[in-house]
């Protein structure tokens, strides 16, 4: 089916978008099938000219704002691929929806590791990986510096939050970002070593991470975080972990970047 334009009262239009169009931005059963209903005004697209790419764009546009794509990225053996897990655990706890899912590439410890989440507040029908994300978390600062931070793209409004020592000077060219972000910071190597998280010699950094995505966010409590945490390390490794979430929590701040 085409796309059809019907004019409505105060001057817009209601378009329907084909199938085809639509795809790939499902974020709820029923949002595929015949049509999409979106109110677009002239003010911003001209319908006889500029429909077949200006619509699809607001509408994926639309669709987008109920769902967060975030990557974790660090090294084999930091935690990231748990790290996600734990956050699609602590979302559930909040009445959200959410996916987590590992890349490992070369599947050795130290070597680069990402791990990718989705939140929702309507049932995840997207699937696979992506490289451009609305929030990135970087679990190990040597990344920053390497410029390996370029490879995923930050989105508009996005969020970073980067472990980062407190003398590291974060820079904008390090990053790649298609718009404006907020970056936080916090030193979850020095929590870890403080809480003695280190396996194998590597501090592991994920719970903490997990805090501070909780601090710059805002899309999960502090509390369910940690209580998705206990619930996946139990005992004492649990709790020490559960801690430096709590930590990293206190600590993270919004920095500057130049």
């Amino acid at each position: 089916m085409g796309d059809e334009a019907h004019a409505i009262p105060g001057g817009g239009r209601l378009v329907e978008c084909s199938r085809e169009q639509n795809a790939g931005y499902e974020p709820f059963p029923g949002a595929s099938g015949y049509a999409i209903l979106f109110i677009l005004f002239p003010r911003y697209i001209d319908l006889n000219n500029g429909l077949g790419v200006g619509a699809p764009a607001l509408v994926s546009w639309w669709l987008r704002a109920l769902l967060k794509e975030i990557i974790f990225y660090g090294r084999g053996g930091q935690g990231g691929v748990t790290a996600a897990n734990i956050l699609v655990s602590a979302v559930l706890k909040e009445g959200l929806y959410g996916q987590g899912f590992p890349f490992f590439g070369a599947e050795r410890r130290g070597a680069p590791v990402m791990a990718f989440s989705r939140i929702s507040d309507k049932p995840i029908l997207r699937h696979g990986m992506f490289y451009d994300c609305d929030v990135l978390v970087v679990l190990d600062p040597k990344l920053v510096s390497l410029g390996l931070t370029r490879r995923i793209e930050v989105r508009d409004n996005g969020v970073v939050v980067v472990n980062a020592p407190d003398n590291m000077v974060l820079e904008k060219k390090a990053f790649n970002l298609r718009g404006t972000a907020k970056f936080y910071r916090v030193n979850a190597t020095k929590i870890a070593l403080e809480k003695k998280l280190v396996i194998a010699g590597w501090p592991v950094v994920n719970t903490s991470m997990l805090g501070a995505f909780a601090r710059a966010t805002g899309l999960v409590s502090i509390n369910n975080v940690a209580e998705a945490i206990k619930e996946y390390f139990h005992g004492p490794i649990g709790e020490t972990n559960a801690e430096a979430a709590v930590e990293a929590y206190k600590q993270t701040r919004e920095t500057e970047v130049c």
